[in-house]
């Protein structure tokens, strides 16, 4: 049996819109859909208990991302040197999007201890300051997959600068990422950040909680504010558009989701939901006339990203939905 969709609808011929809404969504994914991983090299030195240099190993979904340089010498190695990757797969939905990014701020966490690494942030313990970066990554990569040696390629354009930790354990610096955001979001491809220290010299590193931590306290995080420009006030009977999808608000949602759409003329339309392997979630058909404001129940659907289809016989329009 098809699932229900959840509908309110308005009608009316005069129309007056807000024209901007400010709005704050913070995404902290966790092991089912956060991507991450470490970028490992040693050099071409396999230390004692690897079966290869770390630069041919994938180091993804590791409880701990790393910004890591570091002598080796107990593993018969000079050396070795640890960057991060990280993707919030969130962004995607703004790609496209009529918005205003305000500010985008990217948080990590430290926590009390270390599953991973015993050393955890070195400084002020050690002399050598860890101060490190935060790049825009700017081509294709996999957590399961990627390694040192195709590691992606990055920017140094609007790069972001994380601070020397002030302590070993309990930080949780937040770094201000705002103009990469805007870069990410214009460009039209999401691909994440990539996190390294300034000096890759020993004995140096930042120690930071991945999205596969088993404490979901500690996940990375990053909060955007955002304005979405909205339609300027619209009499339909002037319109010449025969249909326009308005906004999507709030998108992404925890909740739901509001469409305001708009036809000259009354028009049958299907509204249908789609996960991202084409598997039809939910459907409904409606009458269009005027403005129409319809509400999409989002509490029966998992979080993630799905597609919404508005069509009749004379078109089809699609928009991404994300679900927090």
């Amino acid at each position: 049996m098809k699932a229900r969709i959840t509908f309110t609808l308005t009608i009316m011929m005069w129309v007056s819109i807000i024209s901007t809404a400010q709005s704050v969504i913070t995404f902290k994914p966790g092991p089912d859909i956060g991507e991450d991983a470490n970028l490992e090299n040693t050099y071409g030195c396999t230390p004692s208990g690897n079966s290869a240099p770390w630069e041919v190993q994938n180091a993804g979904r590791h409880y701990e991302l790393a910004c890591y340089d570091w002598t080796l010498n107990a593993q018969g190695c000079a050396k070795g040197t640890i960057r991060g990757l990280i993707r919030f797969s969130g962004l995607d939905s703004f790609i496209g999007q009529d918005i205003t990014i305000s500010n985008a701020t990217l948080k990590l966490y430290t926590g009390p201890n270390s599953l991973y690494n015993n050393y955890g942030n070195s400084y002020p313990d050690f002399p050598e300051p860890n101060n490190g970066y935060i790049q825009r990554v700017t081509s294709y990569w996999h957590e399961d997959t990627v390694i040192w040696n195709t590691a992606p390629t990055t920017t140094m354009a609007n790069e972001a600068h994380i601070p020397a930790s002030p302590s070993r354990w309990n930080w949780a610096p937040s770094i201000n990422v705002t103009e990469m955001v805007k870069d990410i979001i214009s460009s039209g491809e999401n691909y994440g950040f990539m996190l390294g220290l300034n000096t890759e010299e020993p004995l140096r590193q930042l120690l930071f909680a991945s999205s596969d931590h088993p404490n979901s306290d500690l996940w990375p995080e990053l909060t955007i504010t955002y304005i979405e420009t909205l339609k300027t006030p619209y009499d339909v009977s002037n319109n010449t558009d025969n249909f326009l999808v308005n906004h999507i608000t709030p998108n992404p949602s925890q909740t739901s989701w509001n469409l305001s759409i708009i036809s000259k003329n009354p028009i049958s339309v299907e509204i249908l939901i789609y996960d991202m392997m084409g598997k039809n979630l939910k459907n409904n058909t409606h009458t269009i006339s005027g403005l129409n404001q319809i509400t999409l129940s989002a509490d029966d659907l998992p979080p993630g990203t799905y597609l919404l289809e508005i069509r009749s016989k004379q078109f089809s329009i699609k928009e991404k939905l994300i679900r927090r």
